[in-house]
């Protein structure tokens, strides 16, 4: 129950609120400029907070970091194979594209019959001694290996 006292510099009509106790509540309205700001005061939970980011963020560089040691070297021969894959693959769309004008040519009649097979064995021999060093993935189709790749 809220009771209200009057006071005499209030005017007729203006009340304030009493505490249980009978004393008057104090006034803060004539203490407060409209153009203070509030100020929040720091407790522990917010005084934590900045530290314990900064360990957090510590935490996670240094397991990104370990992680980044365990796969470094994987990657290093990932990049070393994939260069390597790439170089094989050309010389055997290279060697491929030789077979296929060769064909061309003696289709044409461009080319005697006794120079075509020789050329074409040593084009084949030079073909599968490159496949043998290359992986598994170049003995897909050429179809296969470059649609699957868009």
């Amino acid at each position: 129950m809220t009771r209200y006292a009057r006071r005499k510099d209030w005017g007729c009509c203006a009340t304030r609120p009493v505490s249980a106790y009978g004393f008057a509540a104090p006034d803060f309205a004539g203490q407060i400029s409209p153009d203070a700001q509030l100020k929040i005061l720091p407790n522990p939970i917010t005084r934590l907070e900045v530290p314990l980011l900064a360990c957090f963020l510590l935490a996670l560089l240094w397991a990104l970091g370990i992680r980044l040691a365990k796969e470094w070297p994987r990657f290093q021969e990932q990049l070393k194979a994939s260069l390597v894959q790439k170089e094989l693959e050309s010389e055997v769309d290279a060697l491929s594209n030789s077979l296929a004008d060769l064909d061309e040519l003696f289709a044409a009649g461009k080319l005697a019959e006794k120079q075509y097979w020789k050329e074409r064995l040593d084009l084949k021999a030079r073909l599968r001694a490159t496949l043998k060093k290359a992986s598994p993935s170049l003995l897909e189709c050429y179809v296969t290996r470059h649609t699957s790749s868009r």
